[in-house]
């Protein structure tokens, strides 16, 4: 956007100030932005934060609110943030995958147990002369 003053440039970041108002910033953004799928917005109370989920060679952009001046900071991908949110995910799939194995474990534990235990319900019962009926099994006593 035209106009500003620069007070910051960087080859990750680069913060400029406008004598605009907040709204007028946002507009022109929004209109610059308007053909790309991959930009989401996001009302925050100190500032209007705009992310690219795509292949842009940027990250955010930043817009101040309540100041009289508005600060805009476009920020460019960093290996930092990259890998930080990679390694994130990674060690997130390990917990669900230990979450699921514990549950399947103890669910298999207590599977075990009940058939066991009814096996040898069974046993016993074929001992003390149990007779099979259809699918029933029929234990008569004396």
């Amino acid at each position: 956007m035209p106009g500003g003053e620069v007070t910051i440039s960087t080859t990750d970041k680069v913060q400029v100030r406008y004598a605009l108002s907040h709204e007028q910033v946002l507009e022109f953004y929004k209109s610059h932005f308007k053909a790309s799928r991959d930009i989401k917005f996001r009302d925050w109370k100190a500032e209007t934060y705009i992310e690219d989920q795509g292949a842009l060679p940027w990250h955010s952009v930043r817009i101040s609110k309540g100041q009289e001046t508005v600060t805009v900071t476009i920020t460019r991908d960093s290996w930092t943030w990259i890998l930080g949110t990679l390694t994130l995910r990674f060690i997130g799939v390990f917990v669900v995958l230990l979450f699921l194995y514990v549950g399947i474990s103890v669910s298999g534990a207590i599977m075990s147990r009940l058939l066991d235990g009814l096996a040898s319900m069974t046993r016993l019962a074929w001992k003390l002369g149990a007779q099979l009926d259809g699918d029933v099994l029929r234990l008569s006593f004396p």
